[in-house]
C-alpha cells in the first residue's frame, strides 16, 4: 500500500513542477 502511494505521489509531484516551470517560462 505505501510504496503504491509512493508510485502515485511521485508523478503528481513532477507533473506540478512540470507546471510551475512552464507557468515561470510563459510569465
Amino acid at each position: 500500500m505505501y510504496r503504491n502511494s509512493i508510485n502515485i505521489t511521485c508523478p503528481l509531484l513532477n507533473l506540478q513542477i512540470v507546471l510551475l516551470l512552464g507557468y515561470l517560462l510563459v510569465s
